[in-house]
């Protein structure tokens, strides 16, 4: 339901505020597949005029993220099983590509923090919290997009992991109640990979990387709709 949406206070133009509160809707699982939304209902939602949901929704459709049901209704996309497997592969190759430009680029900084989020994820762990490894993790894939310095690579991949918020979230959680030994084995994953980077191994840690995300991809593509 569009009423689930916020407009930002500041951070841009009106229309680049409506067009990040509908992607966060996506994003966030707030606006399910299929949902049909349509522009005067998101503008009454937001408080805006008309024109920049206009501009928003056409954004969102060139991403394909919304797909567009009549002059004035849209409905948030709902790609297949067999889309989602292929943008799931898609990912691991975009992820793993970062991760080899990362190795030459990345800098002291981003490793010592990177040392941190994998200590946090450790500590997570050791005190029986495996879902608050989570955020650690996710930080820790947003450090190495940074420093693999490609805003196209970074980009691209960030379009895939808007698609299916809900079904993802399910995918880790699957996988992390199926297997009790998985939180362990991304553990040793993200070591590994942040060995990779400190060594600046570009071979070894696009490798690893690809790898790490295709586990958790065999999850997101068994799991039922």
């Amino acid at each position: 339901m569009t009423s689930q949406l916020s407009l930002a206070r500041s951070g841009g133009t009106v229309a680049e505020r409506t067009y990040q509160a509908l992607r966060d809707g996506i994003e966030l699982g707030r606006l399910l597949p299929g949902e049909r939304i349509t522009e005067r209902a998101v503008a009454a939602d937001l408080g805006v005029s008309p024109t920049p949901v206009r501009e928003a929704i056409r954004r969102l459709e060139q991403e394909r993220l919304i797909e567009r049901t009549s002059p004035r209704m849209v409905r948030v996309s709902q790609p297949s099983p067999e889309v989602l497997r292929e943008l799931a592969y898609t990912e691991a190759a975009l992820r793993g590509v970062a991760a080899r430009f990362a190795a030459s680029k990345i800098t002291d900084d981003e490793i010592i923090e990177l040392e941190s989020l994998v200590e946090t994820m450790e500590t997570a762990y050791r005190t029986g919290d495996s879902l608050g490894v989570l955020p650690a993790a996710a930080r820790f894939d947003v450090i190495v997009e940074q420093a693999s310095g490609n805003d196209i690579v970074a980009s691209l991949a960030a379009n895939i992991t808007a698609f299916g918020p809900n079904r993802r979230q399910r995918a880790i959680t699957e996988m992390i109640n199926h297997d009790t030994s998985a939180i362990e084995s991304r553990l040793s994953d993200h070591r590994d990979i942040l060995d990779a980077l400190r060594a600046k191994d570009p071979d070894r840690a696009e490798m690893l990387m690809k790898q790490h995300i295709l586990t958790a991809t065999r999850y997101f593509i068994e799991l039922g709709p």
